[in-house]
């Protein structure tokens, strides 16, 4: 009995057992500390009151039947997962395991719930790395070190064409075309031997024979104690990508012929403006000689017949001239 209360009361998990009737006839430590009620304060009261809620008894309909089997003598041996509540009120995530035991003629029920709040936590969290691993709209495939597929998530399955029933167990090269290079198959498995991380380009083929060009970021995953046991690929469909770009290298090219072809023809105008531009200054000093010449002397006689003899009249007319022709000149 000494040993036995030594172990009971040393364990993490709460240990409880309830009578017939459900009411508690034995409280560990642990007990205790999980719920919140002192031994004192649980020995003798009916379980369903002291630490199932009232609100989620429907929920834990399974233990209500377990409980009542207790007093018909039936053998108990089930594990369930249910909310407990704490005398706090918080509600507690437990695993349940129960099991019959007879104790002087009369049937008992014994508990053992251990406290998995952690292990929901932890739960959750992976919940969520694997919808977002599922979920996501970039291809992920997962294989061990023989390469043989263990995973593929939905995208890969949209972007393959392949069921996942199709893949697992399979090799990669379910996926080959042809047209990728042996380079670069050398390089991706020189450098995840290494233990490295690796990303490139394959030129895949999905089931219905069509092509398609893939980026890919391959990892080594790691265990706790370093060693190598999968390779994660995430990968993406670039053949649309690669087309754009095709697209824009080619109209680039032809911008480029073009700005040649329009430079080229600029620079021929240039110099068909330059000649003209010579010419023109060639023509206006030409001109420019060619008329000041004569004006020059339309000027010198006009001033030459108005210092003779001549009429008012003819001086008057002589007095124009000289003012046109002086108005050509500064024209000139």
């Amino acid at each position: 009995e000494s040993q036995l209360s030594s172990i009971t009361e040393s364990v993490n998990d709460a240990i409880i057992m309830m009578d017939d009737m459900g009411k508690v006839t034995f409280w560990n430590r642990a007990a205790e500390t999980i719920f919140g009620f002192s031994q004192a304060e649980a020995l003798g009261q009916p379980i369903d009151e002291l630490i199932i809620p009232e609100d989620l008894r429907e929920t834990h309909k399974k233990s209500h039947e377990v409980f009542g089997q207790t007093g018909k003598g039936a053998v108990i041996d089930t594990t369930l997962e249910l909310l407990a509540r704490h005398k706090d009120g918080v509600d507690v995530p437990v695993e349940l395991s129960m099991s019959s035991l007879r104790v002087k003629d009369k049937w008992h029920t014994v508990g053992i719930l251990r406290d998995i709040s952690r292990r929901k936590h932890m739960e959750q969290g992976l919940l969520k790395l694997a919808q977002a691993v599922e979920q996501s709209i970039e291809s992920i495939v997962i294989t061990n070190l023989a390469a043989e597929i263990e995973y593929v998530n939905e995208a890969f399955v949209q972007t393959s064409g392949y069921a996942k029933e199709e893949l697992i167990g399979q090799n990669p090269r379910i996926l080959q075309s042809g047209h990728t290079s042996r380079k670069t198959y050398e390089d991706m498995w020189r450098q995840l031997s290494q233990g490295l991380a690796w990303k490139g380009e394959f030129y895949n083929k999905r089931k219905d024979g069509s092509e398609y060009i893939e980026f890919a970021i391959i990892t080594p995953l790691r265990q706790p104690d370093g060693t190598i046991s999968h390779y994660v690929a995430v990968k993406e469909d670039i053949t649309e990508k690669k087309r754009i770009g095709r697209e824009l290298d080619e109209y680039r090219y032809h911008l480029e012929d073009l700005i040649q072809e329009r430079t080229t023809e600029l620079h021929a105008a240039l110099d068909d403006a330059e000649v003209a531009n010579q010419a023109k200054s060639n023509f206006l000093a030409n001109m420019s000689h060619e008329i000041r010449t004569p004006m020059n002397a339309i000027l010198g006689l006009t001033y030459i017949l108005k210092r003779g003899e001549v009429t008012s009249k003819q001086f008057d007319k002589l007095d124009k001239i000289d003012s046109a022709a002086s108005h050509l000149l500064s024209i000139i």
